[in-house]
């Protein structure tokens, strides 16, 4: 059993692939092929919700396998339940649409878990031969899958096409792999990359040629332009659940392994790869855009479509930052959710036996199934990127860490491309809303009614989450490193128009952050719904209770909810009601928390005193002689007294204090950031040696 345990960051795959075998035995000695189909497609969808769970429980730490070339991390669980998700719902879709055209074979269910597999394998590979197996196991399943209705001739010709051109993709992905390894002399991504930033790009390019051909391979994967040709024949040809099942779950697993394998294998190659990326996200933003306006038939569409959406992921990864990966992840969830609720449509549109593919076909639609028609149309315009639809929100994450990074070409192309893209969506809804009705279609089954009603939800719901010391605190211990929280300072706290604008527009900012709920929208953004329980380290956060004059620890629950109690001015923003407590900023009582720390068993505490000194121009005017002072600015020195003597008072609890020189800042000074973050390095350094002699005398009263 111990030997066993070894392989459990594999178990889903294990899973899966077992079930696979077992259920092909069931369907072979079954005499009811028919109603096996059924029985085995429902099996297979429990054996999925198994493995999804396996993944939810696995700790978020990173492992390996099989000598580093099986990885199990965040990454690549967040896509595996996408994957799963995707591969589940297109099974779902696929139940009466096979029944009706005689296709319920015990096969379909078990390819469609074999793809699954193929892919799981695919996100997880940090090998170049793990890699292969991963995209030859997902594509040989998806060949079959194509070509699953035999007697159709565009079924027979789709799958003939798609496993031609992928076999040619397969080669060249595998001399790219092979020269790789001849330059580098390993397959695992962690050498390649070791080699790639040993050398300048000129001394490795027989490494260049092979990430080239590497790239040709997994751009057909995605169908990014120019290896889209067979796109368009096999998303009309194919079965239409095939159809979804080929736009939705396979485009999640290659373009998370394109991420996995630029990102981890070619560190040191970034200006060449991202040249390559560059070019076929604008090639496929307008192909997509372009070659979608004359057709006709609402699958063809959905195939430009999809090269359309991939060009606009690629934006995120030509990026190549952290933000831009992060970017892709989201796009990939939104276009998932899209792309399955638009083929439950698609397999609605049925009068009698006959599934309408015919654009033309849906005239009037809206008179007839009006249901349908909206649920549609909502989804043609997130798909369009209409606000505040999810389809939105997509772009602005890739677009956004894009023109971050200085692409301000490749933020225009994609704009452009979205708006010409949204002519032949909003065609559709045209039709469906302003044209003569013709026959209404069958009534809509109950398995896609609940997939359109959950894409419709989710694309109406979907919403981008959107001070200082229990920010930089709270930051801190959820892993993020002091120049992101040096980024959120600028990128959030200190908007461009306030930037040298007067004190007075400055404090009125403040004010209308703090009542208005503003920071807890931005924090959200960074922060989520984090509970201490998940943060890396220990944290805890002061805040005050105005009712008994008492301090209060929050070390459980909500973090952004406990940062927000404890940078709650007093002046700026309203006491914080929480049960039978009012909360305000917990620097009124105890600014420097040394004692909080004590309590906590701490042998030793470095503290940082912001508020250690007093600005000595406090009433000046420009010529320096005293004037009157505001009513602000008496409210906001009367704080800053009892702040500074309160700090005198719990000085003696800490073993080394850190004093910034900020005394000539005040709290409204946002716009000085950057200089602010610069004195407290220079604080850092500064104390350093005092900081190093604790940590000694630590490990020498430890021994």
């Amino acid at each position: 059993m111990q030997h066993l345990l070894i392989y459990a960051p594999a178990f889903p795959e294990m899973l899966l692939a077992v079930a696979a075998m077992l259920l092909l035995m069931l369907g072979a000695f079954s005499e009811d092929n028919d109603h096996n189909g059924a029985f085995i497609g429902w099996l297979s969808i429990a054996f999925m919700i198994g493995a999804a769970t396996i993944i939810a429980l696995q700790p978020p730490a990173t492992q390996t396998l099989f000598n580093g070339s099986f990885v199990v991390d965040q990454f690549s669980r967040f896509l595996k339940l996408l994957i799963l998700g995707g591969t589940a719902v297109a099974m779902l879709l696929s139940f009466d649409f096979l029944r009706q055209k005689g296709l319920m074979k015990f096969e379909y269910p078990i390819l469609m878990l074999l793809a699954c597999v193929g892919m799981l394998m695919m996100v997880s590979a940090n090998d170049l031969i793990a890699l292969y197996l991963g995209v030859e196991l997902q594509s040989l399943a998806l060949y079959v899958l194509a070509a699953m209705n035999r007697d159709n001739v565009r079924s027979s010709e789709a799958g003939l096409k798609y496993f031609v051109l992928g076999a040619l993709s397969s080669g060249m992905l595998l001399y790219g792999a092979s020269l790789i390894y001849g330059f580098t002399g390993s397959t695992s991504f962690l050498e390649i990359a070791n080699v790639a930033q040993a050398a300048p790009p000129s001394e490795n390019i027989g490494l260049i040629f092979g990430l080239v051909f590497l790239l040709v391979g997994l751009a057909f994967k995605i169908s990014a332009v120019p290896f889209h040709m067979w796109t368009p024949d096999v998303y009309q040809g194919a079965p239409t659940p095939v159809t979804a099942f080929c736009a939705a779950a396979p485009k999640m697993a290659a373009l998370g392994l394109l991420l996995r394998v630029l990102g981890g294998a070619f560190p040191g190659l970034e200006q060449q790869w991202q040249q390559i990326i560059w070019f076929i996200s604008i090639a496929s933003m307008l192909l997509g855009a372009f070659a979608a306006i004359g057709q006709n038939n609402i699958k063809r569409l959905m195939a430009y479509s999809s090269i359309g959406h991939i060009g606009f992921a690629l934006v995120g990864l030509a990026a190549g930052t952290t933000e831009g990966a992060q970017g892709v992840l989201v796009y990939l969830l939104i276009y998932l959710v899209m792309t399955l609720g638009t083929f439950a449509c698609i397999l609605a549109m049925q009068r009698g036996d006959e599934m309408i593919e015919d654009i033309d076909q849906l005239a009037g639609l809206a008179q007839n199934n009006l249901l349908l028609a909206f649920t549609l149309a909502m989804l043609m315009f997130s798909l369009a990127g209409i606000p505040p639809l999810a389809g939105f929100w997509a772009k602005v994450y890739v677009f956004w860490p894009a023109v971050q990074a200085g692409l301000y070409p490749l933020a225009v192309i994609g704009v452009i491309a979205s708006v010409i893209g949204a002519y032949y969506y909003l065609r559709i809804v045209k039709i469906m809303f302003f044209v003569e009705p013709q026959e209404k279609f069958v009534p809509v089954s109950a398995n896609l009614a609940i997939v359109m009603g959950a894409a419709l939800i989710f694309i109406f719901a979907f919403a981008i989450p959107q001070l200082v010391g229990p920010i930089v605190a709270a930051a801190v211990a959820a892993g993020f490193t002091s120049d992101q929280v040096g980024q959120f300072f600028r990128d959030e706290m200190v908007p461009s128009r306030f930037m040298g604008s007067r004190q007075w527009l400055r404090r009125l900012f403040l004010l209308r952050s703090f009542r208005g709920g503003r920071f807890e929208t931005k924090l959200r953004r960074y922060l989520h719904h984090l509970e201490f329980s998940q943060l890396a380290l220990p944290l805890a956060i002061t805040t005050v209770d105005m009712i008994t004059g008492r301090e209060r620890i929050r070390r459980s629950g909500d973090v952004v909810k406990a940062v927000l109690q404890s940078i709650n001015h007093p002046v700026f923003g309203s006491p914080i009601i929480d049960g039978d407590e009012m909360l305000v900023d917990g620097g009124v009582l105890i600014n420097v928390p040394a004692s909080v720390l004590r309590d906590e068993g701490c042998d030793y505490v470095v503290s940082i005193d912001v508020g250690g000194s007093l600005s000595d121009d406090f009433g000046k005017g420009k010529d320096g002689t005293l004037k009157r002072p505001s009513y602000f600015s008496t409210l906001l020195r009367t704080l800053d007294l009892g702040r500074q003597h309160c700090s005198d008072l719990h000085r003696d609890e800490s073993d080394l204090i850190l004093f910034p020189k900020t005394g000539a800042f005040k709290i409204e000074d946002f716009h000085a950031v950057d200089e602010l973050i610069e004195i407290g390095r220079e604080a850092g350094e500064r104390y350093a040696a005092g900081v190093q002699q604790l940590i000694k005398q630590a490990e020498m009263n430890s021994a």
